[in-house]
C-alpha cells in the first residue's frame, strides 16, 4: 500500500510568499526537499521524516524554486512528488506590486506615502471642464 504524496498549494504572487500543505494519511511522515538532486535519489535509511505537513518559502520577482514532498506511511512505503514555482516579474501597471497610499484629511495638505514609507506632499490642481463648442 503506497502513500499519496499530494499537497495543496497557496501562493501570494504579489508578496512572493508560497506555502504547501501535505494531505494527511494513516501514519504519514513527511520530508520536504528543496531542489531536484536529493529528491531523485533512492530511499535512504538516514532520511529525516517528521510530522511537518506544511512548508513555506519566499521568492524574489522572477525567482524559481523546486520543492519535493516525500511521504512515508506506517508500513515504510514512500512516494515522492515535485512541485515547481515561478514568481512572475512585477507588473509595471500596478507599480511593481507595491501600493501607494494617499492620505487626505479635511483642512490639511494631502500626502502620498510611497512603498518605502516616504511621504510626499500632493498639490492638487483644479480640474478644468472641457470647453463647449470647440476651438474657433
Amino acid at each position: 500500500m503506497r502513500p499519496h504524496a499530494t499537497a495543496q498549494t497557496f501562493a501570494d504572487q504579489q508578496a512572493g510568499t508560497y506555502r504547501l500543505v501535505a494531505a494527511p494519511g494513516l501514519g504519514y511522515q513527511y520530508r520536504w526537499i528543496e531542489g531536484t538532486d536529493e529528491a531523485s535519489q533512492g530511499d535512504d535509511d538516514g532520511e529525516h521524516f517528521d510530522g511537518k505537513r506544511e512548508f513555506e518559502f519566499k521568492l524574489a520577482p522572477q525567482g524559481t524554486k523546486q520543492v519535493s514532498l516525500k511521504v512515508k506511511n506506517a508500513f515504510g512505503f514512500t512516494a515522492t512528488r515535485r512541485f515547481e514555482f515561478e514568481r512572475p516579474p512585477p507588473d509595471p501597471a500596478t507599480g511593481g506590486g507595491q501600493g501607494v497610499i494617499i492620505e487626505m484629511e479635511d483642512g490639511k495638505p494631502s500626502h502620498v506615502v510611497l512603498p518605502d514609507g516616504t511621504k510626499r506632499r500632493v498639490n492638487p490642481r483644479p480640474v478644468q471642464a472641457p470647453r463647449q463648442g470647440g476651438a474657433q
